[in-house]
Formats: structure tokens, C-alpha cells, sequence
């Protein structure tokens, strides 16, 4: 019985790798199905590559050689020519390509966000086919329309302008908290938000890096409203003691290192936390 029972754990093992682990990894850490996506959709198109290091390029693309696109300029001129054009890119890269395209007036769409390593960018969308760039949510030339505009001058280089939250929870509830910004000046590094929603109880804390590291804010272009959405979970600090019911006062700020983003105008007190409004516990 227990020979019996490992050949089967072993064949079941063997199936699992085979028809899932295996192709996963092949998507995720292979070039070999975007350069396929390329030939479905236009066989044709020239292909360009910005700092992608991807072996076997040349093969999975039938023999076609991609151009090497050294920096950002590079690539929009490739994605500005006349005819339809694919580039494969690493998905670190998307940030400070969505940056030059603001600064510069230049478009580019995502066709292929499967990968965690790679995304592939074009200079049109084709029948059927939409814009996966997850930026678009994020990032916007018009301002947003926050359930509770407030107006909070994070050192003269960003305004908190407004936020989303439900008024009241249960003690084990979950939430999204959005948080809206307009971008004022360049910032000189990579911010984290913090979130304290103090009360009778523990601290319901709620700090993250904004929006998900995809889009870290020494790239947010001046001009632009950024959308911060994070999952605040109120048991994350003590999974076995649920926060007392009560009224609780959400502050958040930015902060760099030990050194908070100092708010120069706006409700906040003296920690340099914005003081945004109530939330109430059940």
C-alpha cells in the first residue's frame, strides 16, 4: 500500500510539473510566447527590444533580428514609425517609460502583460484588442473626484487631494482606502505612504509602498493625479484580537528613509500626518 501510494504521489507530482509548473515558468520567465504573440498578430511588424535580456530572441522570432533600443528616446522614435511595430520590454522598465512618455507627448500601448518579467509594447492596438497598461488606472492628466476632497501641501512638491473609504466597518473587515494625489514638483526618491487609523484600541496601521511599486513616485510627472488604492486589514497587527468598536481618526503622510515629507498646509498635526477624517468600528 505505501509503494502504491508513492508511485501515484510521484506520478501525480510528475503530471503537475508537466502540464502546469513547467509552462508556467515558461511564461513567466520565457521569451519564447510573447515573440510568438507577435507572429499571431502581425508576422510582418519590425520588432525592437529596450533593455531586454532575454535569450533566443532571433529564434522565437523566426529568424527576424530585433533592433536594440538603447534608451527611451530610441524606442518612441521606433514606436512612431509609420508602420505597426512590437517591442519587448522588461516590466521593470514600464515606470520610467510611461515617464518619458508624459514629458515627451509619446504613446505606446501594452499588448502582453502575461509575463512577470516582460511586457510587449506597440504603437496601435489591433481589432479586438485593448490597452493593458496598468498605469492607466493609476495615473491621469484630470483630476479625480474623491468621495472626500481635502487639500493637504505635502512640502510644495505634492497636494493630497481627496480620498475614498467606506464611513464604517465591522472589527474584522477588510477596506480600500484611495488615496489621490496631484504631482507639483519632481520628487527626489521613492516615497512610502504611511496610514495610522488611531482609536480606542490598537493602532490599525497601514503602511505600503503606493500603488502596488508599480509606478514609484521619483517617476511621477509633475501635472499628473495619481489614484493610491490599498487593502487595509484591521487584524493585521494582531490576528487573534479584533480592533474596539469606536470611533477611529485616519491620518497618512509620506516619508523617505527616517525622514517624513513635511506638510506645510492642510489639516495635520504635529507629526507631519494629514489628518483625513473618521472611520467607525463596530
Amino acid at each position: 500500500i505505501l509503494i502504491g501510494g508513492a508511485v501515484a504521489a510521484s506520478l501525480a507530482m510528475a503530471l503537475f510539473t508537466a502540464l502546469w509548473l513547467v509552462p508556467q515558468c515558461s511564461k513567466h520567465l520565457s521569451s519564447k510566447e510573447l515573440y510568438g504573440k507577435t507572429k499571431q498578430l502581425d508576422p510582418s511588424a519590425p520588432i525592437g527590444q529596450f533593455h531586454f535580456n532575454a535569450q533566443g530572441a532571433s529564434y522565437y522570432s523566426g529568424g527576424k533580428a530585433p533592433i536594440t533600443l538603447g534608451t527611451a528616446e530610441d524606442l518612441f522614435k521606433f514606436l512612431a514609425r509609420g508602420e505597426h511595430v512590437f517591442v519587448m520590454a522588461g516590466a521593470e522598465e514600464l515606470p520610467s517609460i510611461d515617464q518619458y512618455a508624459k514629458q515627451h507627448a509619446g504613446t505606446y500601448y501594452v499588448v502582453d502583460d502575461t509575463s512577470t518579467r516582460y511586457i510587449m509594447l506597440s504603437n496601435r492596438l489591433g481589432p479586438g484588442e485593448r490597452d493593458l497598461n496598468p498605469l492607466r488606472l493609476y495615473v491621469s492628466d484630470k483630476p479625480p473626484s474623491p468621495i472626500h476632497p481635502l487639500s493637504v501641501n505635502f512640502d510644495n512638491k505634492v497636494e493630497f487631494v481627496g480620498w475614498d473609504a467606506p464611513a464604517a466597518i465591522s472589527a474584522k473587515q477588510d477596506f480600500k482606502l484611495r488615496l489621490y494625489f496631484k504631482v507639483n514638483a519632481p520628487l527626489p526618491g521613492s516615497y512610502k505612504i504611511f496610514v495610522h487609523i488611531d482609536g480606542a484600541g490598537t493602532r490599525i496601521n497601514g503602511d505600503h509602498v503606493p500603488l502596488d511599486g508599480k509606478f514609484p513616485t521619483n517617476y511621477w510627472v509633475v501635472g499628473s493625479y495619481i489614484t493610491d488604492e490599498h487593502t487595509i486589514r484591521p487584524t493585521d497587527n494582531n490576528t487573534t484580537t479584533a480592533p474596539s468598536g469606536g470611533v477611529y481618526q485616519i491620518y497618512m503622510g509620506m516619508y523617505l528613509g527616517s525622514e517624513r515629507l513635511k506638510i506645510v498646509s492642510g489639516p495635520s498635526d504635529s507629526d507631519n500626518r494629514a489628518r483625513l477624517g473618521a472611520l467607525s468600528i463596530k
